[in-house]
């Protein structure tokens, strides 16, 4: 595997990520429901957040469930708002084990990796985010292949 300025996948340690698992969980969704999995995350998800006609980007939806939403600032916000709540809509036993850190990765010193997010416990309080990155060769890209990295 080229590393693309990054070091090897063998080389990061002990912790690392794959999206293999967001794209089974899509298939295992939709063989579950019956239903696309867009439509169903749209439905089950974002519409109870008051996201209207919701759906993958026509560019990058083909990231399937593993990213490529097409939502506006306004929607995003209202996609937090609703995760911020997903203790009730989740249910308290995967909401429990979605806030412990048993068994999961630690990042830093308070951080641990849980359901596709970073989350972080500070007493009562627990803060939820995410990042990630793309990484496409476009040799044409100014100073080598092309990196994309977001923060939210």
């Amino acid at each position: 595997m080229k590393s693309l300025g990054r070091p090897a996948i063998a080389d990061r340690g002990t912790y690392d990520y794959s999206t293999f698992g967001y794209v089974l969980l899509g298939r295992v969704i939709e063989q579950v429901t019956g239903e696309a999995y867009a439509a169903h995350c749209a439905r089950q998800v974002l519409e109870p957040a008051g996201i209207g006609n919701a759906e993958l980007h026509r560019q990058w939806g083909i990231r399937y469930a593993v990213g490529g939403w097409a939502l506006s600032g306004r929607e995003y916000l209202a996609f937090l708002r609703r995760l911020a709540d997903a203790g009730t809509w989740l249910g308290d036993e995967v909401w429990q084990w979605a806030t412990d850190p048993t068994g999961k990765p630690a990042v830093g010193a308070r951080s641990f990796y849980s359901l596709g997010v970073m989350v972080r416990r500070s007493g009562p309080q627990i803060e939820i985010s995410h990042s990630g990155a793309l990484y496409h060769n476009q040799p044409s890209a100014f100073g080598g292949s092309l990196f994309n990295s977001t923060h939210t």
